[in-house]
């Protein structure tokens, strides 16, 4: 299962690469999207653990540590998480690149830190990323180096932020789920989530990721507010307005709001658009 696990990463990686062309589309450092930065620091923090344990002939834990990254960090959040950009954002939108990029990085990453224990697995996925992805790449993983980032790369300030936002997105997970057992919902993409709060830092957080909310919670509607009265961190959930866009999925009150695509929401025509169709 362990394998299975990073074997599917690896191709989830270099299907949705397959447009990125690292010397025309990377994404520049400052231009990235917190969301990306902050999954290239789990990255970077991933790299060290694992070189730090090869360096003491520790195999096990190191492979264990290159799955934990692929399934507690890639698989059970930021893939999911990126699919609204990967899927609906028009091919050369800057929100797309700036996931691409984190995700050529991270494909190169766990390729060179899983060679030495799954070597055929890691140099089959290495030779179809040179040919479909990055010409310029080594012919060979065991040619390339291990993988070396900027120290800045692994932002302590940044893991730490997103430590409370991933907790949040944790009872907010729980919530959902919870009216989804009831019926109210069939999907978190049918919510409409309300995060309330009576603490002045809680609310700061809340309200400094309100444009991130959305995409971490996989919701199609986010609001932040002060409630004297509340815990430290109140969730509704709600059915969201609207109705369902069948390219994005999400819950949209502007279906139709584009006469030349009436059966999308309006996001999504302006992707149409921008794709030329």
């Amino acid at each position: 299962d362990t394998y299975r696990k990073i074997r599917n990463t690896l191709r989830y990686l270099l299907g949705n690469l397959a447009d990125f062309k690292p010397e025309l589309h990377r994404v520049s450092d400052d231009k990235l999207l917190e969301t990306d930065r902050y999954m290239r620091a789990r990255l970077a923090v991933t790299v060290a653990a694992v070189e730090k344990h090869y360096a003491g002939f520790q195999f096990r834990p190191a492979i264990r540590a290159v799955a934990d990254f692929c399934i507690l960090d890639l698989s059970a959040f930021y893939l999911d998480s990126l699919k609204d950009r990967l899927y609906t954002y028009a091919p050369d939108a800057p929100e797309r690149r700036s996931a691409q990029t984190v995700l050529y990085d991270t494909l190169l990453a766990v390729m060179k830190m899983m060679a030495p224990v799954l070597s055929f697995t890691a140099e089959e996925a290495w030779k179809t990323a040179k040919a479909e992805i990055a010409p310029a790449l080594e012919d060979s993983v065991f040619l390339s180096d291990y993988p070396a980032f900027p120290a800045a790369w692994a932002d302590e300030a940044l893991l730490a932020r997103w430590q409370k936002i991933m907790s949040v997105r944790e009872t907010v997970t729980k919530a959902i789920e919870e009216k989804r057992q009831e019926g109210l919902v069939h999907s978190s993409l049918e919510a409409a989530i309300t995060l309330r709060t009576s603490k002045d830092d809680m609310l700061k957080l809340l309200e400094s990721a309100a444009q991130l909310w959305p995409q971490v919670l996989i919701v199609s509607e986010a609001a932040v507010e002060f409630d004297a009265s509340a815990p430290e961190l109140e969730v509704r959930v709600a059915k969201a307005a609207g109705a369902k866009c069948p390219r994005c999925w999400q819950w949209r009150r502007d279906i139709g709001s584009d006469p030349k695509h009436a059966g999308v929401c309006g996001r999504c025509a302006g992707a149409l658009e921008a794709a030329g169709k």
